[in-house]
């Protein structure tokens, strides 16, 4: 009901809709301080993370980037995120 951490894996049918009006709905919300982006194509991810009245939006990618989840306090490696997925 109150999530801290909304989680999108992009499908190419519909990346601009999730990079757009869905992700400014989102950040309408009030309870969520992070939200992430997760390609299918490539490993890669947008992090968004709510910083006082804005959003701050930071890329990671390739299998050896991490990012930091702050408002769970978890890490997250891009090679553990995509284990077993191969890429073209």
């Amino acid at each position: 009901m109150n999530p801290t951490v909304i989680i999108e894996v992009l499908a190419p049918t519909s990346e601009s809709l999730d990079r757009g009006p869905k992700r400014a709905a989102y950040q309408e919300l009030s309870s969520w301080f992070e939200y992430l982006l997760v390609s299918q194509e490539v490993p890669h991810v947008t992090h968004y993370l709510r910083q006082r009245d804005d959003w701050v939006p930071v890329d990671y990618g390739g299998l050896d980037a991490r990012l930091e989840l702050p408002s769970i306090e978890c890490p997250l490696a891009l090679s553990e995120l995509y284990e077993d997925v191969e890429f073209p």
